[in-house]
């Protein structure tokens, strides 16, 4: 009789034969960000050919425009003088940067605004209700059109001479090599200040009496009538000698009588 063979049950792989399906990795979601427009550039004099051409820039990379398409949508942006150049020379501008240059001959007054910030920096001063944080960045504004390459201490110089008195006073007694140490101290000045106005030691209720209990009314009395016979005093020397109310108001209206008689008979 032949020998029975013991069958032992095929186990199962481990684990690591079971394919394992990997999630795909996320499709990352890229916000929508609203395309910004530039200002439009007329060519007037009031506008600076050099910082619309900045502005222009910032925005085209911002809206991801390259060199092509800052080519095709600047007419767009452009308005009176500055078009009509446009439209005369546009078979000329075979790429942006040949704009830009020809833009900058046509439109860019540089010397004359120069010289004009050169005149405000010399007239230049902190208005009243300006804070000082607007008179600085206007004033360093105006020393980098009139010389760019300005130094530290003509710029400290130039914020020196028309700062706030009170300001003026307090930096005085230091000594500032570098504008941005002049700003830090303004700053640090005016944040005491907007501080020491702001924090009160107590807080006080809306409805508080203006006066206290145990303020007697024929006092306040007292001290209104002697506050009126010395104004009236002034006018009228003889007022001083009376010291009832009656009398005071008798005499006022005699002598005022006493002024319009003489108005009439003139």
């Amino acid at each position: 009789m032949p020998e029975s063979k013991e069958t032992t049950p095929k186990l199962l792989d481990d684990t690591s034969s079971v394919p394992v399906r990997v999630p795909p990795a996320p499709v990352p979601i890229l916000p929508y960000q609203l395309p910004r427009n530039p200002c439009i550039f007329s060519g007037d004099d009031q506008q600076d050919a050099n910082n619309w051409l900045k502005d222009f820039q910032r925005i085209a990379t911002y809206n991801h425009w390259d060199d092509q398409m800052c080519l095709t949508n600047v007419i767009f942006y452009l308005a009176g003088t500055a078009r009509q150049w446009c439209d005369n020379n546009e078979d000329t501008f075979t790429n942006f940067t040949t704009f830009k240059n020809s833009l900058s001959n046509a439109f860019c007054r540089t010397e004359d605004f120069r010289r004009q910030a050169k005149r405000l920096l010399l007239t230049r001063t902190q208005q009243i209700g300006e804070t000082s944080e607007s008179y600085i960045q206007d004033v360093l504004s105006l020393c980098r059109k009139a010389k760019p390459s300005m130094s530290e201490d003509a710029k400290v110089t130039h914020l020196m001479k028309g700062i706030a008195e009170d300001l003026y006073q307090t930096l005085l007694v230091q000594d500032f090599r570098r504008d941005d140490e002049f700003v830090k101290r303004c700053r640090e000045i005016e944040s005491l200040r907007r501080r020491r106005i702001t924090r009160t030691r107590f807080q006080r209720l809306p409805n508080v009496s203006a006066v206290s209990a145990e303020t007697d009314l024929g006092d306040i009395t007292s001290l209104i009538r002697e506050i009126v016979r010395e104004e009236l005093g002034r006018i009228l020397p003889e007022m001083k000698y009376y010291t009832n109310l009656t009398s005071i108001l008798r005499i006022n209206t005699s002598s005022t009588q006493h002024h319009f008689s003489k108005l009439s008979l003139g």
